[in-house]
C-alpha cells in the first residue's frame, strides 16, 4: 500500500509539471467502497450468558432474576435501578462471597461459572477494589490456582495476530544476569489486560496475587519451566498470562502496596527473576525508610552469596552524596560484613559484576566504589591482589577490539596521548 501512495504522489507531480488537456486525476480508491466488518464490543453480552442471571441473584439477593437471560435480564435489572450507563451497580462484596462460594473445584460447571463472574466483575467498581474477605476462602483460591492451571494450557486463537507479550529470557536468567540488566520493574506496568486474556483469567491473577501469593508464584515457577529463551507463537497464552502477573506485582510496586505475605513470596522464590522482583521491593523499602534496619530481617535470610550481592546492588543503585553519606558507610558496613573472611576469586568477581551493574565495565564504576569497597578488602588482606588484577586485566582486554589492523578505541588513545 505505501507503494502505491508513493507511486500516485509522483504520478500526481509529473502530472503538475506536464499538464495535458482533458486529463483529469485518477483515483487510486474510494474509501464509499470499502467494505470493513466493524466490531462492536458490547459490555453486557455477560448479560446472555446462562448462569448470568442466577449469579446476580444470589449476588441482590433478587428471586426475580434467577433463570433470567438476555433481554429479559438486562430489563429487569435495569428495572431495579443495577443498570445504568452499561455498568452494573449496587454490588456489594457479601454478596460476590456468597457468589464464589458456589463454585466448587469438583464441579464441571465452576470454569463456566467463573468465567461469567469474572466478566461481571469487569464492570463492577468492586473489581478494582483489593477484597480482603477472601483471604478466608482457601477453597475459592485452590480453584483459581487450578482455573489459572487450565488457563495456561489454553491455545491461541487465529484473530489473535497482533499481541505483546513479555520476553521469555527473564524467567530463564540467573540472578547475576537480573542485577546486571538496565530493565526497571516499571517497566513492566499495563494498567489494562493483555489481550488474548479473559476477564476471568485477569481477576483470577489479581485476586490469588492479593490473597495468596505463595499459590500464584508457585504457578509462575511450573509455567517457566515449559519456556524456552526464545519466543514461540505457541507460547502467546502461556506468556500473556505470565506478562499479566509480573504487570499486577510491577502496579503494587509502583503504589507502594506490597504486603508482607507477597513480599515473602518474591524472596523465597526459586526463580531468579521473580527474586529479583522482590529484591526490588526491598530497594524501595531500604531507599523510602533510610533505615538498614527496616529490610535487616529478610537479608539474614539470604544465603551469604546473595546478601553481598544484594547489598553490592544496592549500593550500585544509590549515587554518593554529602546528605547520604553516612547511610551508605552503614551499607558498606553490612556489605563487608556478609563477605566471607576469606574472600576467593569466584566471590571477588561476583561482587565486582554487582557494582558493575547495567554498565558491564569497570571504566564505568565510579571511583568512590573501588576507594570504599574493594580497596578495604585488599588492604586487609581479605581479597587477593592478584584476583583483582586478574578482574581489571580481564575487563581491559575485552575492551579493545578483536583481531589485528584495529585501532584502539579513541578514548583509550586520548587517556595515552595525555
Amino acid at each position: 500500500m505505501l507503494y502505491e501512495v508513493n507511486q500516485y504522489a509522483f504520478d500526481l507531480i509529473n502530472k503538475a509539471n506536464n499538464p495535458v488537456e482533458n486529463t483529469s486525476i485518477s483515483i487510486l480508491f474510494d474509501s464509499k467502497d470499502i467494505e470493513i466488518e466493524s466490531v462492536i464490543y458490547d459490555p453486557l453480552r455477560v448479560l446472555d450468558s446462562k448462569s448470568a442471571g442466577d449469579l446476580l441473584s444470589t449476588w441482590l439477593e433478587q428471586p426475580s432474576l434467577k433463570d433470567l437471560t438476555g433481554t429479559k435480564l438486562k430489563d429487569e435489572v435495569t428495572n431495579l435501578g443495577i443498570l445504568e450507563n452499561e455498568s452494573l451497580h449496587k454490588l456489594e462484596r457479601k454478596g460476590f462471597i456468597n457468589c464464589i462460594r458456589q463454585i466448587d473445584e469438583q464441579n464441571d460447571h465452576s470454569e463456566a461459572l467463573w468465567e461469567t463472574l469474572g466478566e461481571i466483575l469487569a464492570f463492577t467498581p468492586i473489581g478494582d477494589e483489593n477484597i480482603t474477605e477472601l483471604k478466608n476462602e482457601a477453597k475459592f483460591l485452590t480453584f483459581l490456582s487450578s482455573f489459572l492451571t487450565s488457563a495456561f494450557q489454553r491455545k491461541r486463537s487465529d484473530d489473535e495476530d497482533f499481541v505483546s507479550v513479555i520476553d521469555p529470557s527473564y524467567f530463564k536468567n540467573s540472578l547475576e544476569d537480573c542485577l546486571s540488566d538496565p530493565i526497571r520493574l516499571e517497566h513492566f506496568q499495563r494498567m489494562i489486560k493483555h489481550k488474548c486474556l479473559t476477564w476471568a483469567e485477569f481477576y483470577a491473577i489479581k485476586l490469588l496475587w492479593n490473597n495468596a501469593p505463595d499459590l500464584l508464584i508457585e504457578r509462575v515457577e511450573n509455567e517457566a519451566k515449559c519456556l524456552d529463551v526464545e519466543f514461540s507463537i505457541t507460547e502467546t497464552i502461556r506468556l500473556s498470562l505470565l506478562g499479566q502477573i509480573i504487570n499486577e506485582i510491577s502496579l503494587s510496586h509502583q503504589f507502594n502496596q506490597i504486603s508482607g505475605s507477597q513480599q515473602e513470596a518474591l524472596l523465597n522464590s526459586s526463580l531468579s527473576f521473580i527474586k529479583w522482583l522482590g529484591w526490588n521491593i526491598l530497594k524501595q523499602t531500604l531507599i523510602v525508610r533510610n533505615d538498614l534496619k527496616s529490610i535487616n530481617q529478610q537479608v539474614s535470610n539470604f544465603n551469604s552469596g546473595e546478601q553481598f550481592q544484594f547489598y553490592g546492588w544496592i549500593l550500585n543503585q544509590i549515587p554518593k552524596s554529602d546528605e547520604n553519606e553516612k547511610f551508605l558507610g552503614e551499607i558498606i558496613s553490612e556489605l563487608h560484613d556478609s563477605l566471607p573472611q576469606d574472600i576467593n576469586s569466584t566471590d571477588l568477581k561476583s561482587l565486582v559484576n554487582t557494582l558493575k551493574g547495567h554498565m558491564h565495565q569497570l571504566g564505568w564504576i565510579e571511583v568512590w566504589q573501588f576507594n570504599d569497597i574493594i580497596n578495604p578488602l585488599l588492604n586487609s588482606s581479605r581479597a587477593k591482589y592478584d584476583d583483582a588484577c586478574n578482574i581489571w586485566l580481564k575487563d581491559l582486554i575485552d575492551y579493545f577490539p578483536r583481531g589485528r589492523n584495529t585501532g584502539l578505541p579513541c578514548s583509550v588513545c586520548r587517556a595515552i596521548s595525555g
